[in-house]
């Protein structure tokens, strides 16, 4: 198409563009500081000579863009490692993230920021980070810990020297790993880096999954809970949400006449519907509602306690799990320097998923309800609904050890073939023999005190 001058409402402009196909698209733009027609021309094949030149890095899109930029001298901007996270979290994304992990992130690339000021002071930009100085960093942290000693304390307080020798899991130097290639990543096209720094290897990860508790755990619990502990495990155990999500529900998420609590979590940003199946749970948050008074939260007290100190609501479950039930909430783990949680608020969505799998519910139906499952809650719910199927699908091997020498087994009628009998009976008994009936069944049944 050649350069031209391109026509307005009010005439022509006085700047020439240029426009031509090559490399399979369209290369388009204003011809910079040209006022004549062979200026643009002059202009024009500049850049198709970038073009050429850059063809030779073949499909490497970014090196394509390098030699085209180097040959235009087009001056990517100089982003400081100071400013790189604001740039980072003005990009648009296409999910949100919570304010919480926001600052998780944020401290990460700080403590980075303050390894380079410490060990590469020369370096004040991104574009002059190398991938040696990456690795420096990254095994520093998998040595000795963070390096910037001083850190938050999780609330509104001053800020305290971490302990010596406080070392980091696999999982978190992994996380620290990609927060700051993500970092880099969102930044390349507009400070003009020829690599991502942190395109390095991860650690192998060494997951310590929480455990669930177990129905006499809960019935504990609950025998044993006072007025801040029992919501959070009433409303845990009956909708598998996190404890950020429980502390600050909504009056306004709860849908009594539906029965239906609808939340978007803190954690993904997905809209979660869980129905309120028991009259025992409806009636709880009823009572919970009529408590709350003027406040938008279902638990003031928590959602006041979780804003200004989330660190403060997990101390409280330890310390009631600890010293009023004298259930271990952690564990050592051999190379690290602090024991790792294995029983807290969130083992309330390991339990849900296991009792969700002893009771067969569909996998699709938990999901929708725990919203994002990590692998340890899969195979939480995989283990035991599994081990069911196995045992009454391995029934019907034939038993070659036994009298009947390899005949195939006979496994009893079914449970609706039960049910139909007992209701057959039932409507022919006496009311003292229904009594007994009802005596036996609450005798055998397992305990369901989970509920308030």
């Amino acid at each position: 198409m050649g350069v031209f001058r391109r026509k307005t409402s009010k005439g022509e402009t006085e700047e020439y563009h240029y426009k031509f196909f090559s490399a399979g698209g369209y290369f388009y733009g204003v011809c910079d500081g040209c006022r004549s027609k062979t200026a643009a021309e002059a202009f024009e094949k500049k850049v198709k000579d970038a073009v050429k030149l850059g063809r030779k890095a073949g499909k490497d899109k970014r090196q394509f863009e390098r030699i085209y930029e180097k040959t235009l001298n087009i001056e990517k901007e100089k982003i400081a490692l100071e400013d790189a996270f604001a740039k980072y979290t003005e990009k648009p994304r296409s999910r949100k993230t919570g304010g919480k992990f926001l600052g998780q992130k944020e401290s990460y690339w700080r403590d980075f920021q303050a390894f380079m000021a410490g060990m590469h002071k020369d370096v004040k930009f991104i574009h002059e980070v190398r991938r040696s100085q990456a690795e420096d960093y990254v095994g520093y942290i998998q040595k000795k810990g963070r390096y910037d000693q001083k850190i938050p304390t999780g609330g509104k307080g001053k800020p305290y020297t971490r302990k010596t020798g406080y070392l980091l899991s696999s999982r978190t130097v992994n996380l620290i790993v990609k927060t700051l290639r993500e970092v880099f990543k969102s930044l390349a096209s507009e400070a003009g880096l020829d690599e991502n720094p942190f395109d390095i290897q991860m650690m192998r990860s060494e997951k310590q999954s929480r455990e669930a508790f177990t129905v006499d755990e809960l019935n504990l619990i609950f025998e044993k809970a006072d007025d801040f502990i029992r919501p959070i495990f009433s409303i845990g155990i009956c909708t598998a949400l996190r404890e950020g999500d429980i502390c600050l529900l909504r009056k306004d998420e709860l849908d009594l006449k539906e029965n239906l609590i609808r939340k978007r979590t803190r954690k993904t940003g997905a809209v979660v519907e869980i129905p309120i199946i028991t009259a025992s749970f409806r009636d709880y948050l009823l009572e919970l509602e009529s408590k709350s008074g003027s406040s938008e939260y279902l638990l003031p007290d928590h959602a006041k306690m979780y804003q200004e100190n989330p660190s403060g609501v997990s101390y409280r479950v330890r310390n009631f799990l600890e010293n009023s039930v004298g259930i271990k909430t952690t564990r050592e783990i051999r190379g690290r320097s602090r024991k790792v949680s294995v029983k807290d608020v969130h083992s309330l969505r390991h339990t849900f998923c296991y009792l969700a799998g002893l009771q067969n519910i569909p996998l699709l139906i938990v999901k929708a309800v725990a919203g994002h499952m990590n692998e340890e809650m899969t195979a939480l719910y995989q283990r035991h609904s599994d081990l069911k199927a196995k045992r009454s699908e391995l029934a019907k091997m034939p038993d070659f050890l036994g009298p009947s020498r390899g005949k195939t087994q006979k496994t009893g009628a079914s449970k609706k073939q039960l049910i139909s009998k007992i209701m057959r009976l039932l409507r022919t008994a006496s009311s003292a023999q229904l009594q007994s009936a009802l005596s036996i069944l609450k005798a055998t049944q397992a305990p369901i005190g989970m509920i308030p």
